[in-house]
């Protein structure tokens, strides 16, 4: 139905009015859910960089199966312990083996 413009100004004003007075929230608790997300994902997505830059800058090229282990990764915790172990291990195969022990416990959880 499409109203005449005097009247569809008054209907604007008036639901402006109400969310006002209601201080309903601009953004659905759905539209909030998938911001989380986002936020939540490029948190991942940072964590997974940090890890690579610091192993790139301490010891130059690293193995391609090296980083797509570390970017299938979705766990933020994990991600950010093995940005800690980036930092101190002693070489990318020592980094290797942590990263394929920290792997294993979660592999094994979501194949019981």
């Amino acid at each position: 139905m499409i109203l005449p413009d005097h009247l569809q100004l008054a209907f604007e004003d008036q639901v402006k009015q109400y969310t006002e007075e209601e201080k309903m929230p601009l953004l659905s608790k759905m539209e909030l859910r998938a911001q989380d997300k986002g936020q939540q994902l490029g948190e991942v997505k940072m964590a997974r960089k940090a890890a690579l830059t610091v192993l790139q800058r301490r010891f130059g090229e690293i193995a391609s199966t090296l980083a797509e282990d570390l970017n299938a990764i979705e766990d933020l915790a994990l991600l950010e312990q093995l940005l800690q172990e980036a930092v101190a291990v002693e070489s990318t195969r020592a980094f290797q083996r942590l990263l394929e022990q920290a792997v294993a416990p979660t592999e094994a959880e979501n194949s019981g």
